[in-house]
């Protein structure tokens, strides 16, 4: 009966482990926000293949529609956050200590020439730090 004490305790602690490792994710992402209000369906932080252009007088690339506002996403659950966001040289937002059960976002605004930071850090580790490269040209 020890062994069957032992496998059991076992078990209930891979459990437990597991729904901390479930309860401590969080997804980063960020997507565009077009001037008629709809968002872009790519991910703007993670996905690398898309080019983020800004220009004078410039024709739209790919069929991406002005934009100069980008939403950024924090989905899961996790608490004592820290979210910095740079637009450029400017240090757009800073937030300690969020907590996120399900969906938080935040709108940057005037986007589209410099490129945008975010960091997301909790208990002094790094969960995301990502660049949304937007140039800007003629």
């Amino acid at each position: 009966t020890n062994m069957r004490t032992i496998i059991i305790t076992l078990l209930l602690l891979a459990a437990t482990s597991a729904v901390v490792a479930q309860e401590n994710s969080l997804k980063v992402s960020a997507f565009l926000v077009y001037d008629d209000g709809s968002i872009s369906t790519f991910d703007v932080l993670n996905d690398k293949s898309v080019v983020l252009w800004n220009g004078i007088n410039a024709s739209e690339p790919d069929g991406q529609k002005q934009s100069n506002k980008v939403k950024v996403v924090l989905a899961g659950q996790m608490k004592g956050i820290k979210l910095s966001i740079k637009n450029g040289d400017l240090k757009f937002f800073e937030k300690d200590n969020l907590t996120v059960f399900g969906t938080k976002t935040f709108i940057i605004d005037d986007t589209g020439c410099a490129e945008v930071f975010v960091t997301v850090t909790a208990d002094n580790k790094t969960i995301c730090q990502g660049t949304i490269p937007f140039h800007c040209g003629e």
